[in-house]
């Protein structure tokens, strides 16, 4: 229940901004994003600071209210019956269920297959990793057929959950593929910091939350530059690049950090270098993305690339557990003298640390291919944000009418 209505807040707010706002404020597009992610860091703040002082139940008691108050001033600010536009609506039959299912099936599966790689490093080769995750692969497969079948059969009698013409749209698919390798290192590293600061360092919840914080005003600060910068002046690839390239550098040096009882500086100062990376191309690859689509496809087009950035997430957390994982359980069997000694703590602690390094490196290998993925939404001929809104309005406009058009004919 938690994960149906959190993917569905998540999702419409980049789909209701756009929708809301005119050409000219394109920047709440990147306040949007640098929240989402200020978010993403905030949680495990929060939850070190709820646990240190009370116990893990209480982070569920203040979700209602926290919901609520944003809930509240949602309803006050929605528009009056008057002030909206009514578009034309889709019936439920048109709803792309078998899409939805595959869609849903895919992701599980991969994301289970991995986790359960990382829980028992014994099962890569056995049927509860090779099974969902052959399952998970062929629901993409079939995804992809379906979305041709669609296209080529029952064009316009389904809104589709991935369009085959955003599926043919190298920039679109570029902004899809770089939105997916950057959620990887980057919930990697809110999942991965705080553990090791607390088994490696052996600090406190409260510590390993309140040591993220660096992340955030950093996340804040350039996903809003990158939307400002953007509105301006189309520099969406040089942006992009940028982001990228901070990944290679914040991945590569995080691996470098030692195992010693202390928190080494140096890595409150790589988080600067985090948020430069993961806040340019959060707000960029949701501007771009919205960008390279119609009007029609608004709902679509900003809902997968809210679902792959989690989605390239859920893979880095299944990732580096089942990296810490075998490398605990593989190091551990050297020792079995040492069970239940402090002996066998202190090589839990290193074993962490190894685990935390190897998973920067993968971050760091990871992330040099979202450097070249890049390149796929460079542009020689470029338009500005505003003109292309004003394109994209125009166009909804004439294909309203054609479709008014359709409709009388059919009825004489």
């Amino acid at each position: 229940m938690q994960g149906i209505g959190g993917s569905g807040l998540y999702s419409l707010t980049f789909i209701i901004f756009p929708e809301i706002s005119t050409p000219e404020m394109s920047q709440v597009i990147g306040a949007a994003a640098g929240a989402v992610a200020m978010a993403g860091i905030l949680g495990p703040v929060l939850g070190g600071v709820i646990t240190h002082y009370t116990t893990w139940r209480w982070i569920f008691w203040i979700n209602g209210p926290i919901g609520i108050i944003p809930l509240i001033v949602f309803i006050i600010a929605w528009p009056k019956p008057h002030q909206i536009i009514h578009a034309p609506r889709r019936s439920w039959k048109q709803l792309d269920l078998i899409g939805a299912v595959l869609v849903i099936a895919a992701s599980v599966c991969v994301v289970f297959a991995f986790q359960q790689g990382g829980i028992m490093p014994d099962s890569w080769n056995k049927p509860i990793f090779i099974v969902p995750l052959v399952i998970g692969c062929l629901c993409y497969v079939l995804l992809f057929c379906w979305e041709v079948a669609v296209a080529k059969y029952w064009a316009g009698s389904f809104a589709t959950m991935f369009p085959l013409h955003l599926i043919k749209h190298r920039v679109y698919m570029g902004y899809v593929l770089v939105t997916l390798i950057g959620g990887f290192p980057y919930f990697m590293f809110i999942y991965t910091l705080p553990l090791r600061l607390q088994v490696v360092n052996e600090n406190s919840q409260l510590v390993a939350g309140l040591a993220l914080l660096p992340m955030v005003g950093a996340v804040a600060v350039f996903s809003s530059a990158a939307a400002i910068i953007n509105t301006k002046k189309n520099l969406i690839f040089e942006t992009l690049l940028t982001g990228a390239l901070f990944s290679v550098l914040w991945t590569a040096l995080l691996s470098t950090l030692k195992n010693v009882p202390w928190i080494e500086g140096k890595m409150y100062g790589f988080q600067v270098f985090i948020g430069i990376g993961f806040g340019l191309m959060v707000s960029t690859t949701s501007l771009g993305g919205g960008l390279e689509r119609e009007l029609k496809d608004t709902t679509v087009a900003q809902g997968i690339i809210a679902q792959v950035r989690v989605l390239g997430g859920s893979i880095g957390i299944a990732a580096t557990t089942a990296i810490m994982g075998t490398t605990l359980r593989r190091d551990l069997a050297k020792y079995p003298h040492l069970a239940g000694t402090e002996g066998q703590a202190e090589r839990v602690e290193v074993v962490n640390a190894d685990a935390f390094r190897q998973s920067m490196q993968v971050c760091a290998a990871i992330t040099g291919v979202g450097v070249l993925a890049t390149f796929l939404v460079w542009r020689k001929e470029r338009i500005g944000y505003t003109e292309r809104r004003r394109q994209q309005m125009e166009n909804a406009q004439k294909l309203r009418r054609q479709e008014g058009e359709v409709e009388k004919v059919g009825k004489v």
